[in-house]
């Protein structure tokens, strides 16, 4: 990749490997059927700017591996045979071990890195809810350390589609402090509590 639009500079490679795809395909009407694919995308990226002041210079380099998953059920083919049906279930997932920053605004620099990162979204029809877990750690030198985030209970949103979810909790822990905080949502209507420890180990909280 190498572009120049109005004084941005894009260059760098963004390619792709392990590019598969897998399915179990039942062989009648109305059994079960799954069908996967997987990449991973290699990235190595530097977008700069000149102008307006400051300058601005931000470099990406990583990697990522995406994979998307339908499931469903076998229907009968107009010409014969079977064919699958509409999935009735969605699963996405994204995970890495290492995506590294450096971004120079003027003459500043700060560099940072999102690491041991996965997310998952389970979008299932029959259950007729979609499910979010994963969790990450970000380490800056804009802040001078790391935070954990763990998707300690999966968030659940039910029924498909809410605008918030109806049930999870993510633990937020950071290398500047023993303890960790704890989101955990009561319900769709009452929202979420928070409950800060003084220490990770600790099982009350002391807010």
């Amino acid at each position: 990749v190498s572009c120049n639009e109005g004084g941005a500079v894009l260059h760098g490679t963004l390619s792709s490997s392990g590019v598969g795809v897998s399915q179990n395909l039942g062989q009648t009407p109305g059994s079960a059927y799954s069908i996967s694919v997987t990449a991973t995308f290699i990235i190595d990226l530097s977008a700069t700017r000149t102008s307006p002041a400051p300058a601005l210079a931000v470099v990406t380099q990583g990697s990522l591996t995406f994979t998307v998953g339908f499931s469903g059920t076998m229907q009968a083919a107009p010409n014969g045979g079977v064919q699958p049906g509409m999935p009735n279930r969605t699963q996405i997932s994204m995970s890495g071990s290492s995506l590294l920053t450096s971004t120079t605004i003027g003459t500043s620099t700060f560099r940072s890195q999102l690491s041991n990162f996965s997310l998952s979204v389970d979008g299932n029809d029959t259950l007729g809810r979609t499910t979010v877990s994963g969790g990450y750690t970000f380490a800056s030198t804009a802040i001078n350390g790391s935070v954990t985030v763990n998707v300690t209970t999966p968030i659940v949103y039910q029924p498909q589609g809410s605008q918030h979810p109806s049930s999870g909790a993510v633990t937020i822990t950071s290398s500047g402090s023993p303890g960790k905080i704890v989101v955990t949502v009561i319900s769709s209507v009452a929202g979420v509590k928070v409950d800060v420890y003084a220490n990770a180990a600790d099982l009350t909280a002391t807010n």
